[in-house]
């Protein structure tokens, strides 16, 4: 129930005991005790004092979200949550408060609370916890950290704090809540989980610029209508879909909103890197050899580049632009090869995660909420485009392939064929999973199989390319991965769960497997150096020839310390995420450490290394004598390979 006070600030609620009565502190004051007080049967009223606070009624300010913290996790202690916090501590604009949108603790428990709440003790600023999946029971978290339903104003501006686990329980009163607010006051909503679409459809009546919320451990922004709807990873380690570890910050100034996710413990670019040197005469290893790479220019997608990588066509470069801050510069962008100069760029509205694939002129991409688009790639011009349908639920971040005209692509619930010149529906294969959790393993094919995998759907699948039939399906073993197949003659080779197995293509029977290391997920995807060997980069930092006859490990390179916390619920250490490229008996290939690494393939020794500043994510390519690579942070580099 909500009421309004009179004019000497009095009200009169009819409540339970058990529940919580609480003040909606207004814009201007700070409480001058706690905001909320716990109902009881002996007590029949409840007093809030307030005291002017000019600073809080500013409109220009800043809050931060952090999310899915997980006290009690492996790799989440006091000490490591404790530096987390002084990271927000140390921002040059101090934030107004801070927002925990869920998952404080792994399991629930009040040791874990108290942890968290230690660790949280030192932070300079005031914050609100909202409730999660993994904070129950509910009367743990009421008993330590209030209720799990309130809202409160600052700046002007109204924030509703939700539980989302008992929604239909708290729906009365957030109806109440809105219908309160005064007409055009801008609407902010925190919950743990993502929202629904009544829900949305609901805050939409109203002047709601922005929803935050947690739950998946990923990143992804979007618009349903004029609502910014926000997920943010987890705090302290990687995200479910290799997003880093970290926090957003969100500014309000001059009536706009805007967004930035600052990971933790990514050092970025800091003045000339080593790919600089080289663009201006040749880049020396580690060793002081001067490297065979010769740069010939770099660009900025203006976004992050990620994962996607750059499929080159018709004298052009195609890569995805995800903008994880405030989606203006999601897309696609065409770069050409000669001068690196943008030649068009296409907007989608969320970020594309996945790499374009090219076919007779059109480039397809897939964006995060379920988008295909097909372009004309001389121009970037729209030919047409494709939904799969519930954005709100879609997690799209894998790859569409093309084969002949036929477009395949989609995620576990709604994997579809589609028609390269209309976009129209060929067909729509069976259910082989959910939504959860999203996936960067992208479908491969051949004359007569199309062959897809999932992180937690039902495995790896080979469908008919005519009818999207099952023609078989192999689920154990083949959950936790983000890696992609590669069909090498009647075999398949595929990394899931921390091995990488060699399958029969035709059949699914799995011929041999071997362990990757680094866990249970494997990101990067093999590579082959020719019918006996193939190349795949591990989680624990390593890149690993290996016989594709009998899965016998060949050699093994450590790469570096990782920038940032990207394995999924790892944090620091070392990765290698992207997938290599083979140019005679040279490897080439990024790892999270930011260098680019050239190899001998026949005995794994390092040739040549290359700081370009930032994790390399996304697929080292080849094309003719020139290689393209493109950084995390959205640099897109080519060099010339002395030799080829």
């Amino acid at each position: 129930t909500c009421v309004a006070t009179d004019k000497h600030g009095r009200y009169l609620l009819q409540c339970d005991a058990g529940a919580f009565v609480f003040i909606c502190t207004p814009s201007g004051y700070v409480n001058t005790n706690c905001f909320y007080a716990a109902i009881t049967v002996e007590t029949r009223s409840y007093d809030f004092g307030l005291l002017p606070a000019p600073e809080t009624a500013g409109t220009t300010f800043s809050f931060v979200q952090i999310t899915d913290v997980h006290m009690g996790h492996s790799n989440v202690t006091v000490e490591s949550l404790s530096s987390d916090i002084e990271r927000i501590n140390l921002l040059l604009k101090r934030p107004a408060f801070v927002v925990a949108t869920g998952d404080m603790t792994n399991r629930g428990s009040v040791e874990q609370y108290k942890d968290y709440l230690r660790s949280v003790a030192g932070l300079k600023v005031p914050l609100h916890n909202v409730i999660g999946n993994h904070d129950v029971p509910m009367e743990t978290y009421e008993a330590l950290l209030g209720p799990t339903c309130y809202s409160f104003d600052y700046g002007g501006r109204h924030f509703i704090v939700l539980n989302c686990l008992q929604a239909k329980r708290y729906n009365g009163w957030l109806q109440e809540d809105l219908r309160l607010q005064p007409p055009g006051r801008e609407i902010i909503v925190f919950q743990h989980y993502p929202p629904t679409e009544p829900l949305l459809d609901l805050l939409s009546r109203y002047n709601t610029k922005g929803l935050f919320y947690g739950h998946w451990h990923c990143n992804k922004v979007y618009y349903h209508k004029k609502i910014m709807v926000v997920s943010t990873p987890s705090l302290s380690f990687g995200g479910l879909d290799c997003s880093p570890g970290g926090f957003r910050v969100v500014a309000f100034s001059d009536g706009i909103m805007e967004t930035e996710f600052l990971p933790i413990d990514v050092r970025g670019r800091t003045g000339v890197s080593d790919a600089g040197k080289a663009a201006s005469g040749g880049a020396l290893n580690a060793d002081g050899i001067k490297a065979p790479l010769l740069g010939r220019w770099s660009c900025y997608a203006e976004g992050s580049t990620g994962f996607s990588s750059p499929v080159i066509a018709n004298d052009k470069l195609f890569i995805g632009v995800q903008d994880d801050n405030n989606a203006r510069n999601c897309g696609v962008i065409a770069v050409d090869t000669a001068d690196g100069d943008i030649a068009w760029r296409f907007t989608t509205g969320s970020s594309v995660n996945g790499m374009p694939a090219y076919g007779k002129g059109i480039v397809c991409v897939m964006s995060v909420t379920g988008t295909v688009y097909a372009l004309d790639a001389g121009s970037g011009r729209e030919l047409w485009r494709y939904s799969l349908g519930k954005e709100h639920e879609r997690w799209a971040i894998s790859s569409p392939v093309i084969c002949d005209d036929t477009v395949y692509c989609g995620i576990a619930p709604h994997f579809v064929a589609l028609d390269l010149h209309n976009g129209k529906k060929q067909w729509q294969a069976g259910k082989m999973g959910s939504d959860w959790l999203p996936c960067r393993t992208s479908p491969v094919c051949d004359q007569e199989h199309i062959y897809v995998g999932f992180v937690r759907g039902k495995g790896l699948f080979a469908l008919n390319r005519k009818d999207g039939s099952v023609v078989w399906n192999r689920e154990e073993g083949m959950a936790n991965t983000h890696s992609s197949p590669l069909i090498r003659q009647d075999r398949l080779y595929y990394a899931a769960g921390g091995k990488l197995y060699a399958i029969q293509k035709d059949s699914g029977q799995v011929l041999w497997s071997v362990a990757v290391g680094g866990g249970a997920f494997v990101v990067s995807s093999p590579v082959a150096a020719d019918d006996s060997r193939l190349v795949i980069g591990s989680l624990d930092g390593s890149v690993i020839a290996v016989n594709t006859e009998t899965g016998q490990r060949l050699w093994s390179f450590k790469t570096g310390p990782a920038i940032g916390s990207l394995t999924p619920y790892g944090r620091n250490g070392s990765a290698v995420m992207s997938s290599a490229a083979i140019a005679g008996e040279r490897v080439y290939v990024g790892a999270n450490d930011g260098y680019l690494y050239v190899l001998d393939m026949q005995t794994g020794q390092k040739l040549y290394s290359l700081n370009l500043g930032s994790p390399l994510l996304s697929r080292t390519v080849i094309s003719g004598n020139m290689l393209y690579v493109a950084t995390g942070d959205g640099h897109i580099s080519a060099f010339a390979i002395a030799g080829l």
